[in-house]
């Protein structure tokens, strides 16, 4: 599945629980090829949650990508969240997002849950907030990797801006930080 926006805004009045400005899913059942889900956009999106990509598909090859060049704004949910199994799941941002509690949570919220490996990038101008106790940026690899690139301020109300989890031993991870400002409310204590 493909969806492709133009320099246009995407604002939905809905107000309904598990209401998406764009919502891109794909629910094959099994390991059969044909669950890839591409989001990518140039304007605007907005709504309770802004953008939701998923599939269910097993396969390696249902990957899940967001491109994102406008501003993404979930008013009562997740900016952005992302969803595969053992396909790769990966976020390339350059505009703002921010997120909150809702439909969803989070600035942008990115998981595989099987073998597939996590990337989120942030460039220039694709700054990340999480308001009302969301995470800016929360990444979750089963037993993929994760990469995390943040080239933008990225700022939380939770107790982490950034919160990175990998359940399985065999990923490899990465955070690379550039010139940003991380901003969360925790505070940081190394293990007793």
């Amino acid at each position: 599945m493909s969806v492709f926006g133009g320099n246009v805004a995407i604002t939905t009045t809905a107000t309904g629980v598990g209401s998406w400005g764009v919502r891109a899913r794909s629910l094959p059942v099994g390991s059969t090829a044909g669950g890839a889900v591409i989001v990518d956009t140039l304007g605007a999106i907005t709504g309770p949650g802004a953008i939701q990509a998923t599939t269910t598909g097993t396969d390696a090859t249902d990957s899940v990508t967001v491109i994102s060049a406008g501003a993404v704004t979930g008013t009562a949910g997740a900016g952005i969240q992302v969803r595969s199994v053992n396909g790769n799941s990966a976020v390339t941002v350059s505009g703002a997002v921010i997120g909150s509690i809702g439909t969803g949570a989070n600035g942008i919220d990115v998981a595989a849950t099987g073998t597939g490996n996590v990337a989120v990038t942030t460039l220039g101008g694709g700054t990340v907030t999480g308001n009302g106790g969301a995470v800016g940026v929360i990444v979750s690899s089963g037993s993929g990797g994760l990469g995390v690139n943040i080239g933008a301020n990225v700022t939380s109300t939770a107790s982490s801006a950034i919160k990175t989890t990998n359940t399985g031993a065999t990923g490899t991870n990465s955070i690379g930080i550039g010139a940003s400002t991380i901003r969360g409310l925790g505070t940081s204590r190394q293990p007793a």
